[in-house]
């Protein structure tokens, strides 16, 4: 890890400044966007992100390797398709094939208990 990201409060909002320099690498209106801005760069050049508050004082560090987890993660449930939601619409279109299939052709012990 050569550096740290910091995320500093900025007069424009919130700004990621490399360890060591005063020049701000990007300046976000949030701290939250700026904090997920400089995952990316953390992400690219396996570095920290150091988070400070308003005040300057020290808030938390987001080490990469967390950073490095959370991108395998996200890539794991990229592989497996899409959202919840997706996979519920599935479930519900397979449960209505189903019963569609069972209703027109059911099986011979269900057609003895319906009749």
């Amino acid at each position: 890890m050569k550096h740290n990201l910091h995320i500093v409060p900025h007069e424009d909002g919130w700004a990621i400044r490399l360890s060591g320099t005063d020049k701000p690498l990007s300046i976000h209106d949030t701290q939250q966007a700026a904090i997920e801005a400089s995952i990316d760069v953390a992400e690219d050049d396996e570095c920290n992100v150091v988070v400070h508050r308003r005040d300057g004082t020290f808030r938390n560090v987001i080490r990469y390797e967390a950073i490095e987890r959370r991108l395998a993660d996200e890539d794991k449930n990229r592989l497996l398709g899409a959202s919840p939601l997706v996979w519920g619409v599935f479930a519900a279109g397979a449960l209505a094939g189903l019963a569609a299939i069972l209703i027109t052709r059911p099986p011979a012990q269900l057609r003895r208990w319906l009749d």
